[in-house]
């Protein structure tokens, strides 16, 4: 479907663009990629396995765009968005990853 074809793409940019682990990709949620209707510009990444401070990265216009399109299929699929809500691992049927977020 399109709406997994975008969460997908939005995997791989966060891993590519932003050069994120697995891990770290599967920790996001919503409320550190959009603050009120706006994608941020700079993303605050929570450390999954260690104790150093979150870190901070640039979204790059390709990831913004990646963004932008995934929210919109996720706002079609499920009406809104909760801040708790994880990007990842929202709907069940993938490859990659499961409803609980395992691969």
């Amino acid at each position: 479907s399109r709406y997994l074809q975008s969460r997908d793409t939005l995997i791989f940019c966060l891993m590519g663009e932003a050069g994120l682990r697995l891990s770290e990709v599967l920790a996001i949620r919503w409320s550190h990629l959009v603050k009120g209707n706006q994608v941020v510009r700079v993303l605050v990444v929570p450390q999954v396995k260690s104790r150093v401070k979150n870190r901070e990265i640039p979204v790059s216009n390709l990831l913004r765009e990646s963004i932008s399109r995934h929210l919109q299929y996720y706002l079609v699929n499920y009406g809104e968005v909760a801040k708790g809500d994880f990007v990842a691992v929202k709907y069940s049927s993938s490859l990659l990853i499961s409803k609980r977020g395992r691969l």
